[in-house]
């Protein structure tokens, strides 16, 4: 028998133990205490490294995930590992400016295969490397709101801005709400193009992780230098969730862009 043995950020055990027919789970420690005998779906986050074993969702704590996930993808077969963002690619370029690039795959000679994600096809026409780097984009505020305006959302956090909701990337929090079975919001969020030139063609709001509430993407006007919009989010909220959201043109997230982040808990 064969198995991946890790820990999760509570300081439980994790062992996933390969027997003839099936995988099982042994989660154990201070806050876990149970077995799965054979494991149906387990679903991996590779920008959170957080599993969800269709008990518990948990934070794996190792050095090297990768090596994790390489090792589960041995032992599980592709309808049971279900994965996402399994293409994302955080670079550095040499200026030590950080780039989140959705669906990279194809950048690294990968084929795509086995894994999905949140983020929709790329548009044809890719703008360059420089128009994108050089975009900017500044939230300016935004208002947060029950769909009907009949019933108010609870708030645990107000929206504001964030310091780093993902590596070497500031953020912009539509706020952190209190579960509930109430209607569908609306984000209503300002946004402003703050660069010296108008925005990308194709420049769009994607989801990048998380659930997506009803928004994989949202494609966006582009901008001219200097002027303000209004970008209205309908969202229907799913319970206990974070979905991050990143301004893009083509295949490439805007460097100079906070990430939205919504928290659900």
């Amino acid at each position: 028998m064969s198995g991946v043995h890790c820990m999760d950020t509570l300081g439980n055990e994790i062992v996933f133990l390969k027997q003839e027919e099936n995988v099982a789970l042994i989660h154990s420690g201070p806050t876990a205490n149970y077995v799965i005998d054979s494991v149906d779906k387990l679903t991996l986050n590779h920008l959170t490294h957080v599993l969800y074993d269709g008990v518990r969702e948990f934070k794996i704590d190792i050095e090297n995930p990768i090596e994790v996930y390489e090792s589960l993808r041995d032992i599980l077969d592709a309808n049971t590992l279900e994965e996402y963002n399994r293409d994302l690619i955080i670079a550095e370029t040499t200026d030590g400016e950080i780039f989140l690039i959705p669906d990279g795959g194809h950048l690294l000679g990968e084929e795509g295969q086995g894994g999905s994600s949140c983020s929709s096809s790329a548009p044809k026409e890719e703008p360059s490397f420089e128009a994108v780097a050089s975009a900017k984009v500044k939230v300016e505020g935004c208002m947060v709101r029950s769909a009907d305006e009949t019933q108010a959302l609870v708030f645990i956090a107000e929206p504001g801005n964030e310091e780093e909701v993902l590596p070497g990337q500031k953020g912009y929090s539509l706020g952190v709400l209190q579960s509930s079975e109430t209607n569908p919001m609306v984000a209503e969020v300002l946004v402003q193009n703050t660069g010296a030139t108008d925005w990308p063609e194709n420049t769009c709001l994607r989801c990048i992780a998380g659930d997506n509430c009803g928004i994989p993407e949202l494609e966006l006007a582009s901008i001219k230098a200097g002027e303000v919009a209004a970008l209205a989010m309908a969202l229907s909220l799913a319970k206990q969730t974070e979905s991050y959201w990143a301004f893009c043109s083509g295949t490439n997230v805007i460097p100079q862009a906070p990430v939205l982040h919504m928290t659900v808990v």
